[in-house]
């Protein structure tokens, strides 16, 4: 997620995550609370793909840590992870 932020991966994945901003132009709950859509999954092993998973671990970072350069996300994102 945080290559595909700053735009640092190819554009054959811009597929896997969708921008709230890009279909929801109006401010409700939902706007302010996340960035990226989380795409609705019915089976579990749906809920395990990269598209699901990315975006929910993605709006359950810091902001502070989501602008770091990679290197710098890369060793506080295993961090943060290893506390759950």
């Amino acid at each position: 997620m945080h290559k595909f932020e700053h735009d640092c991966l190819p554009s054959v994945f811009n597929y896997l995550f969708t921008k709230l901003d890009n279909i929801h132009s109006y401010n409700t709950r939902q706007k302010t609370s996340q960035e990226y859509i989380v795409p609705r999954k019915r089976l579990a092993i749906a809920q395990k793909s990269l598209a699901y998973i990315g975006v929910k671990i993605w709006e359950s970072l810091d902001q502070n840590l989501k602008v770091q350069p990679f290197y710098i996300f890369e060793k506080k994102c295993k961090l943060h992870l290893n506390q759950y």
